[in-house]
């Protein structure tokens, strides 16, 4: 039933999202409702119905809610007092999210000076707020920065507005992982050569503090932009790797162990769309070994998805991330189990199967196109080698940069280890710059729909049969429970 709480949840957050008014809303949840009768005649279909209706106007009121109105005082020049959330550094810059204690509304500062606030901590802000402005992409495609922002609760921008520090925060889970953050980037920039230290720490944990600019439009123009971010891939080389150094001890403290490590990886990345997506995932997988039930990852998806949908609805319109996070984790566990034998070639290994990554690093590229052609239309030819060549290196980046980390005590031992580091990173970028000289094309600009009807009909054809074997047992659980009513009564 997960998926179909996810479906008419979907379909009430669409109409709303359009501004289709309630009317409207009832009119199409009753044809569905028809149509789920028509297929499925039961007594019990109607009880059903009715939950989907509910489900669809719960959709539609959770936009509402979130799509309230900032009120106009909030901008202009001022100062105030706020709490700082959460900070994301850059190179030159960093972003600090806080919340204006007097409105309850989150702001982003852009401060390009060294700012020494944590999370927890309450500062007084001083500067213009503004209301985020879309802006036009290199593609020459309208990028919808202020619906970007406000899907992650955030309602205003601030650039380079006076912080200053007036109360250190205590103790917070935020805080600490922030600066077990910081002190990971800085081991790593102390062994690591530059960029390759910031490209070892975006890989690793996410981080991206120290990676310049020229670095990240490589990665970007090459197609692996991705791979910078922890996700669901690094998570599952993770979760590869504990199994293989702690298979001696007990399953469920190995699994609980684990649990821990994937949790705290994501807090220490900063919580972004895919690594949450992928802890929740990959915990759901965990939690199904000890309790001694089936994994099924369609619907541990389907229920990461619905989290998501909670925390912020207009999310699922949005956020490319959110998009390409939730593409990329369907093409893994749907797409690449129907074609991994046509590369029989590559070797079944246990842990961390390198058939299922080779499959993923050639298929991937080719399985978000769609996408790509309607967000940035550029398809960039050397996507298809440059994922190759990262999904053959980014297992031994995984494994050095920790050593680093874990070894820094031992200062010639860390040393070692940050120049062979640095030595794999710096040839992946030489390799990378060669690939950038292929071709990049511009895609015709593909409707948001467009994008639907591709991947909708994909689906269809992909799992035609799983849809017919779901449509059955739902038909004979449904029947079934029919019956058991019909005898109580009787």
């Amino acid at each position: 039933m997960v998926e179909l709480a996810a479906f008419f949840i979907t379909v009430g957050a669409v109409a709303s999202y359009n501004d289709l008014s309630y009317i409207s809303m009832l009119c199409i949840s009753l044809l569905f409702g028809a149509g789920f009768c028509i297929v499925f005649p039961y007594k019990k279909s109607c009880v059903i119905v009715v939950v989907c209706i509910v489900l669809c106007f719960t959709g539609a009121g959770l936009v509402s809610l979130h799509n309230s109105v900032t009120p106009q005082t909030l901008f202009g020049v001022r100062t105030f007092s706020a709490k700082v959330l959460t900070l994301e550094k850059e190179l030159t810059s960093t972003k600090i999210v806080v919340r204006d204690t007097s409105y309850n509304e989150r702001i982003q500062i852009t401060s390009y000076n060294h700012v020494q606030v944590l999370p927890g901590d309450t500062v007084k802000v001083s500067g213009s707020i503004e209301q985020p402005e879309d802006f036009v992409t290199d593609t020459g495609r309208l990028f919808s920065y202020r619906a970007y922002l406000h899907s992650k609760h955030i309602v205003a921008v601030s650039r380079n507005a006076q912080i200053e520090l007036q109360q250190k925060g205590g103790f917070g889970i935020s805080r600490a992982m922030t600066m077990l953050r910081y002190k990971i980037a800085d081991t790593i920039n102390e062994y690591v050569s530059f960029p390759n230290n910031g490209v070892a720490s975006g890989m690793v944990f996410g981080y991206q503090g120290d990676i310049p600019k020229a670095v990240e439009e490589l990665f970007r123009s090459t197609g692996v932009l991705h791979t910078l971010v922890l996700s669901g891939y690094n998570i599952t080389l993770l979760g590869g790797c504990l199994g293989l150094l702690l298979r001696h001890i007990p399953q469920r403290l190995r699994i609980v162990l684990t649990i821990i490590a994937i949790v705290s990886l994501v807090l220490v990345s900063g919580a972004g769309v895919a690594s949450v997506r992928a802890g929740v995932m990959g915990s759901i997988g965990l939690l199904s070994v000890i309790t001694l039930r089936q994994y099924n990852a369609w619907r541990a998806l389907l229920i990461s998805y619905l989290l998501f949908f909670i925390w912020s609805p207009t999310m699922v319109f949005i956020d490319p991330g959110f998009h390409l996070s939730f593409l990329a984790t369907f093409c893994m566990i749907a797409v690449v189990p129907k074609i991994e034998h046509v590369f029989y070639f590559l070797p079944n290994t246990p842990y961390i199967n390198m058939r299922e990554l080779g499959t993923l690093a050639l298929v991937m590229p080719l399985f978000i196109i769609p996408y790509t052609m309607y967000f940035s239309g550029v398809v960039p030819v050397a996507a298809l080698p440059a994922n190759i060549l990262l999904g053959i290196v980014t297992p031994l980046i995984m494994i050095l940069a920790p050593v680093v980390v874990m070894t820094a005590w031992i200062a010639p031992l860390a040393s070692v280890v940050g120049v062979i580091l640095s030595f794999v990173l710096s040839t992946t970028r030489e390799i990378l710059k060669v690939l950038d000289h292929l071709p990049q094309y511009n895609t015709p600009e593909l409707a948001s729909w467009s994008v639907v009807g591709i991947y909708s009909v994909l689906f269809f054809f992909l799992f035609k049969k799983e849809l017919q074997l779901f449509i059955e047992r739902l038909r004979s659980s449904i029947l079934q429970q029919t019956n058991s009513s019909e005898l109580g009564n009787q």
